[in-house]
């Protein structure tokens, strides 16, 4: 038994046959009963309008890419950007990978951590604000390199085209605790406390893009978190003073002794801060009820500073009080800040523990409005550049 197919057409008697891209001609006129007439018109009508639509589609994203083509040309991009793999491996080995000489200044890991103060023979090893290196040391693991933020990069040149890096790290574990031991039997056998490094860096953005004249900066640190802050603070008072512009320092510390990690850089800060009216606010935090705050304000143009000692009770000045568990009032310095600001806008760089940070992002949020600033009220567009830190 033959089988033939069917067709709902009656191509026989149709006078033409009509095209219909991607599908099968159609008989014209149809000579078929109105019903099926109506269906034909419904499945040829959907076919030519989805033929439409893809073709529309296809046309409006070959647009798009010849727009794009058109604008790469025109507007070439103006620096090559590489890649993360071009970036971990060629490019960085032959311009970061050098040996290094490190000079440990502090050597007791249990009483605070220890300062490394690190000397590259490359002029490109300055970096920007807020990038860190990578640092490992030949006398640990040649498998392990923590990831630490350059506390100072010096602004002048040393000998033989050198410049100087200053890094703080705790040493509670791991391998900084490995390289702090070594340098305490170092010190006990009397030799020279010191130990090669490899660098490699650095990584990571630069936090002062943008930070022009009539920007005021608030820095708040906690602990080793002042390593983030201390760089804009002295790359900012190494400048020209801004007229009305305001800065100021809050910082953090456990123990009176940690204020030794920079106690150079904080006395330049004091000494070139006096043209820039700086603030600088410091907090212990552990120890017994004695000098709970300290706080510093420059505002004599000859390098004179004015140092105020706080001795106050938790029931008396909240900010000020003493307990292990006591932190600045972060909101209320945030708050007072923008509060005292004349005219520009306000940048806030943190860096501390998580407690710390969460507490300048929800100071920051309540600090802007939107509305202010565009009624011209430029401090109320409050900016926070942040480093998450588990431990200060």
């Amino acid at each position: 038994m033959a089988l033939t197919p069917r067709h709902i057409q009656n191509m026989s008697e149709a006078a033409a046959l009509e095209p219909h891209w991607g599908y099968a001609d159609r008989a014209v006129p149809c000579t078929n009963d109105p019903g099926s007439c109506a269906y034909l018109d419904v499945v040829y009508g959907a076919h030519d309008r989805g033929m439409i639509y893809t073709g529309i589609f296809w046309l409006t994203i070959g647009g798009i890419l010849l727009v794009w083509a058109i604008s790469r040309r025109l507007f070439p991009a103006r620096e090559p950007h590489d890649d993360l793999l071009a970036q971990l491996s060629a490019a960085q080995k032959e311009k970061q990978k050098q040996p290094n000489t490190t000079t440990i200044t502090t050597t007791d890991p249990e009483s605070q951590p220890p300062q490394i103060t690190t000397t590259r023979n490359r002029h490109s090893s300055r970096g920007v604000l807020g990038q860190h290196f990578f640092l490992c040391f030949t006398e640990g693991s040649i498998f392990q390199s923590p990831p630490v933020h350059a506390a100072v990069t010096a602004r002048w040149r040393m000998p033989l085209g050198r410049v100087r890096h200053s890094y703080i790290f705790r040493a509670k574990g791991g391998e900084t605790k490995k390289i702090a031991d070594v340098l305490v039997k170092k010190a006990a056998a009397g030799t020279a406390l010191a130990t090669s490094v490899i660098m490699q860096g650095p990584y990571g953005e630069n936090i002062a893009e943008g930070l022009t004249q009539d920007v005021n900066v608030l820095c708040v640190a906690g602990g080793t978190g002042i390593t983030y802050v201390l760089p804009v603070l002295l790359r900012l008072v190494r400048e020209k003073p801004a007229p009305g512009r305001k800065l100021e320092l809050v910082w953090a510390v456990k123990r009176r002794q940690d204020l030794e990690w920079v106690e150079p850089e904080m006395e330049e800060l004091r000494r070139l801060g006096a043209a820039h009216d700086l603030r600088i606010r410091t907090f212990v935090t552990s120890e017994p009820l004695t000098v709970t705050s300290k706080e510093v304000r420059v505002t004599d143009d000859k390098g004179r500073t004015e140092s105020d000692d706080d001795i106050e009770s938790a029931q008396d000045t909240p900010s000020t009080r003493s307990g292990t568990d006591h932190r600045p009032d972060v909101a209320a310095a945030v708050s007072d800040f923008v509060a005292g600001v004349a005219h520009g806008q306000t940048r806030v760089f943190g860096s501390g523990p998580v407690g710390m940070v969460v507490e300048m992002r929800a100071a920051v949020a309540k600090c802007n409005s939107g509305g202010k600033v565009w009624k011209g009220e430029e401090r109320f567009d409050v900016r926070l550049v942040c480093d998450d830190r588990l431990e200060w």
